[in-house]
């Protein structure tokens, strides 16, 4: 049951691997993540998502676990990415991209109504259409929010704000520990995934793909309930050795338990109640190649890791993207007429000046509240 992309040769080396560690070879294919053997579609699983553009590594992986962690966790992971350097109206406006990250407007801590029409919207007793145009006064989108034209009127350019209020940390830590998986099953094989870090590993995210039978229909708050307990796992490693790390801007750390018994308390104290900070020292794994037998290298550089880094002064509870909408001082005016027949003063013309100011956090778009 073998995808033709996936050489048998790389199949047969698992299994070598597997029968080195446990006395005997399996069957079929050994997941490991669900740590079981039987028959199932194998695909090149990418160890790193895709979409981070810093490794091409693959490595053997179930079609069905692939797939279910691809469509309900890291599709999050790519929509942010590829959304960040994005002009903010391109998000704003196009539907798919607003229904990925769900912006409001919000005004004063009161959340404005809107939506968009293709074209000049039909008069609506207490909402104000407003036609939004670009930097040379061509029309963008009709645009028509759940206030009365007095109140908008009325509020101070700082007030409003356009806010994306969701939270990203659950389908990142989720992507996170399932890329540490894979890559240390690629290094280390069979040994890593029954040692003391693969095992838990494997468990939580088998522990979700049961839960869910396979399932793609997880809502979003089914991932932050299961994904959230596990954040101080990871924190954004903020590093400047490019040599080891190839991420420009998305890095993070993993911390996992080693197979000394002696350090388990040790290890789940600190990621029940994290220092401040961490010294750690980078070491990499070099792979065997011939004669050599493989060995791990240590960077001279030791490193600081934050793992409690402070919101902006400016935050909004939960929210990871905040753009402050700049409404034009002089508003143009029209007369439209309610189904009422009663007349009101609308305002309508350009209701951005300039290129409003837009924050995405550089590590995936994420600004947790510890991260």
């Amino acid at each position: 049951y073998m995808d033709d992309k996936v050489p048998e040769s790389r199949i047969e080396k698992c299994r070598a691997d597997y029968a080195a560690v446990i006395g005997k070879p399996f069957e079929h294919f050994f997941c490991p993540i669900l740590r079981r053997d039987e028959p199932a579609q194998l695909i090149r699983g990418h160890i790193v998502n895709e979409a981070l553009k810093t490794s091409n590594a693959w490595t053997p992986q179930r079609n069905d676990v692939d797939s279910f962690y691809g469509s309900v966790i890291e599709a999050d992971l790519i929509a942010i990415i590829e959304d960040r350097l994005r002009n903010p109206f391109e998000v704003w406006l196009d539907p798919k991209r607003c229904r990925n990250h769900r912006p409001k407007l919000v005004c004063g801590g009161e959340t404005w109504g809107h939506y968009f029409s293709p074209k000049v919207p039909k008069p609506v007793s207490g909402h104000t259409p407003i036609l939004i145009t670009d930097n040379d006064d061509r029309p963008v989108a009709h645009l028509t929010l759940k206030v009365a034209p007095e109140r908008i009127l009325d509020a101070k350019d700082s007030e409003i704000e356009l806010v994306i209020d969701r939270d990203y940390r659950p389908a990142i830590i989720a992507a996170m520990l399932k890329a540490a998986h894979l890559t240390l099953f690629e290094m280390m094989g069979y040994q890593h995934v029954f040692s003391a870090a693969g095992l838990l590993l494997s468990d939580i995210l088998r522990s979700f793909y049961e839960r869910h039978g396979g399932s793609h229909s997880v809502t979003e708050s089914e991932i932050e309930q299961f994904f959230l307990p596990f954040e101080n796992m990871i924190a954004p490693l903020v590093v400047t050795n490019d040599r080891w790390f190839r991420a420009a801007t998305d890095r993070f750390c993993v911390f996992l338990p080693t197979d000394c018994g002696a350090t388990v308390n040790t290890y789940f104290s600190f990621v029940n109640e994290p220092p401040v900070s961490v010294r750690a020292k980078a070491i990499r794994f070099r792979p065997p190649s011939g004669t050599d037998a493989g060995a791990w290298e240590a960077d001279v550089k030791d490193l600081r890791i934050p793992l409690r880094q402070a919101m902006p002064a400016n935050e909004v509870p939960r929210a990871l993207l905040v753009q402050v909408v700049e409404w034009r001082t002089a508003i143009t005016t029209q007369t439209i007429s309610h189904p009422t027949n009663s007349p009101i003063t609308s305002p309508s013309g350009r209701i951005f000046s300039g290129r409003p100011r837009w924050s995405w956090n550089s590590c995936c778009g994420l600004m947790p509240k510890r991260w």
